[in-house]
């Protein structure tokens, strides 16, 4: 676990370090820009057409650019965290359903059937399964935290670069930052859940695993064909929540905690699924002694 919690604030603070260090770059140029520029105002006649373009670049108040919470981010999202969204499901559910996996082929169930209550058996499967997606939410606070001591929140500067959200959102930092986590964490637990739902019907890892991320991906393909063509058409925007890999792009067309009902749902229907399925220990035990 550790490992991978190092790998992703790496990866995170990579992307991090890539902006700051363009934003330097570009910052660089602008400044010896200005300071060739006074040189030339200083030596050249007034009617030369250095002088002329060289004012009037003066004039237009081009400055290095101080870096802006919600630029960064929203850059760092699109150039590095959306890389992630395909392979993402398979880095979280893959250690997260192994240990159920295991314990149901290896049916060790029959020593938790003796040792613990159905109360307690669901409780150690949703401990050791949902160990591993606090990983993501924990990395990428790492990655909030060095954006933060690197920018201003300045909502003029957010809303002249265009980024993806509305003012009203950026104008509370804080609520944006949590429902952004809470967002993930949701998405994720939806992810470990589903893997749960077909670890009970195959009690495979390897098919579990494939089974759960090919679901996924029919969903997302669903998505593409379908809803993003019947938004094409209506143009309706509730239609663009309904996104099944969209983990790190939040949307706030209808508000900042709207975004967070779709996967939410997902979550807590998944959840319920799994309880039901895992509930009865006896039967449980029942179906793994039959299929071996």
């Amino acid at each position: 676990m550790g490992i991978m919690f190092m790998f992703f604030v790496i990866y995170f603070i990579f992307g991090w370090y890539s902006y700051n260090r363009s934003q330097s770059l570009y910052n660089d140029r602008i400044n010896q820009i200005i300071s060739k520029c006074e040189e030339i105002i200083e030596v050249q006649d007034e009617t030369s057409s250095a002088f002329v373009n060289c004012k009037s670049l003066l004039e237009e108040n081009e400055e290095p650019r101080e870096a802006n919470f919600f630029v960064m981010l929203s850059s760092i999202i699109t150039n590095n965290l959306n890389a992630l969204n395909i392979i993402l499901f398979l880095i979280i559910v893959a250690p997260s359903i192994y240990w159920i996996n295991s314990v149901l082929k290896s049916k060790c169930i029959k020593s938790y059937y003796l040792r613990e209550s159905n109360k307690d058996f669901i409780k150690r499967v949703l401990k050791n399964s949902y160990s591993y997606i606090w990983i993501i939410p924990l990395a990428i606070i790492c990655l909030i935290v060095c954006c933060s001591l690197t920018s201003n929140f300045s909502l003029y500067d957010g809303i002249e670069n265009n980024i993806p959200w509305s003012l009203n959102t950026i104008s509370n930092p804080l609520s944006f930052i949590i429902a952004y986590i809470l967002r993930i964490v949701f998405y994720l637990l939806f992810y470990v859940n589903l893997g749960l739902i077909f670890s009970r019907k195959h009690r495979s890892f390897f098919v579990s695993l494939f089974t759960s991320f090919l679901t996924i991906v029919v969903l997302q393909l669903f998505y593409e064909v379908v809803i993003d063509k019947l938004y094409g058409i209506f143009k309706y925007n509730w239609l663009l929540y309904l996104n099944f890999m969209d983990i790190f792009n939040i949307k706030d067309f209808y508000g900042l905690w709207t975004s967070l009902l779709f996967p939410m749902i997902l979550c807590i229907i998944s959840f319920i699924i799994v309880i039901i399925l895992y509930k009865n220990k006896q039967r449980l035990l029942l179906d793994v002694e039959t299929e071996n």
